[in-house]
């Protein structure tokens, strides 16, 4: 899969650098990516799961 998003928009807390693009967008509800390496982005929901997860995010 090819990975669309960043974590965040201010360019905090970019983890997964397989997932960075040219154009850093916000996650939005329901969005996840997977990088090579099977680390996640989080996607908005309960909360992180020992991931770097931004508050109201949670791991795909």
């Amino acid at each position: 899969d090819r990975c669309r998003y960043t974590l965040c928009c201010d360019g905090a807390l970019k983890a997964v650098s397989e997932c960075l693009q040219e154009s850093e967008s916000c996650l939005v509800p329901g969005d996840c990516c997977r990088g090579k390496s099977r680390l996640t982005l989080c996607s908005y929901g309960e909360g992180g799961n020992g991931f770097q997860c931004p508050k109201g995010y949670r791991q795909c």
